[in-house]
Formats: C-alpha cells, sequence, structure tokens
C-alpha cells in the first residue's frame, strides 16, 4: 500500500497516512481516541511451540526486534511469553534501546478458561504483572467460548 493510499469504507472514503518503511521504522496507522496513539501495522509474535520452551531465547529474540524497529507485541497468557516480553521491555528500557512505554503497542489476550464474568479482571492483573506494565493497548479474547476454569494452561 502506498503513502496516502485512499481506503473505501460504507460510509465515506478514508485516506490513510502512511509512514515510509525502513529499518527503523514500522508504518502505523492513527487510532481516533483521546490521545492519538498509533497501531504499528506489523506487530511480532511471540508464540512458540512448544509454549514456553525457551524463554531466554524468546526474551533476546524480542530484544533483536526492538532494535529492527518494531514496536507491536502481540503475547498472550497460554503462550508463556508475557514474562520474557515484559524482562525484554525491561532490558530495552535501561539500554536505551526504547525511550518510553508509550512507543508500544502492547496486545495480549485472555484465554478461554479465564473467560468467565469473575475471572476477566484476575487474569487481566496477572498479564500486567507478568509484562511488568501499568496497561495493555490491547486486550482480546483469544476465542469466543469459556472452558472450565480449571482448564487453564495460562495460569501455570
Amino acid at each position: 500500500m502506498e503513502a496516502g493510499t485512499k481506503m473505501q469504507s460504507p460510509e465515506k472514503e478514508t485516506r490513510l497516512e502512511i509512514s515510509t518503511m525502513s529499518v527503523q521504522s514500522v508504518p502505523t496507522f492513527p487510532l481516533r481516541s483521546t490521545d492519538e496513539k498509533a497501531i504499528p501495522f506489523i506487530g511480532f509474535g511471540t508464540a512458540e511451540y512448544p509454549f514456553g520452551a525457551s524463554r531466554d531465547t524468546l526474551k533476546e529474540t524480542i530484544i533483536e526486534a526492538f532494535k529492527l524497529g518494531y514496536r507491536h507485541f502481540d503475547t498472550a497468557a497460554v503462550y508463556q511469553s508475557e514474562q520474557p516480553l515484559g524482562e525484554a521491555i525491561s532490558d530495552a528500557l535501561r539500554l536505551g534501546i526504547i525511550k518510553s512505554r508509550d512507543e508500544l503497542f502492547i496486545t495480549s489476550k485472555l484465554w478461554c478458561s479465564d473467560a468467565h464474568h469473575d475471572l476477566v479482571l484476575p487474569a487481566l492483573h496477572k498479564t500486567l504483572k507478568n509484562l511488568k506494565l501499568e496497561y495493555v493497548d490491547l486486550y482480546l479474547i483469544h476465542w469466543p467460548l469459556s472452558l472450565k476454569p480449571a482448564i487453564s494452561p495460562a495460569r501455570n
């Protein structure tokens, strides 16, 4: 897609302003919100299989992704990648690879066994603790169904 490409929507024509991509930047799309935060078009997924197999390697991979210009990271409790991502964020801040949390767009997901009215907030709080963050930019329902609370690979 070229910078300034027009996109049609049913309501109106929208003109996207896309920055030019280089090794250090990824195009973003502004979100219509009070803080004018933008979501990067390209994100870096943190799932590995088997889940949690190599936390140190994952952390180092994420740090390299920061160096390459990635700023949108996708994680989930079930992937067991929230803690390595949180450690990588802390290290990248300490090393000056990123200047502040505000540069990042972090997405995480609610696992099916936590998709119950009394378990959503505790699951989100655990995600924030694992990431060592005060907030995530996007919190998704991983799959649109609920499992019994006892079945939870995300709670390990």
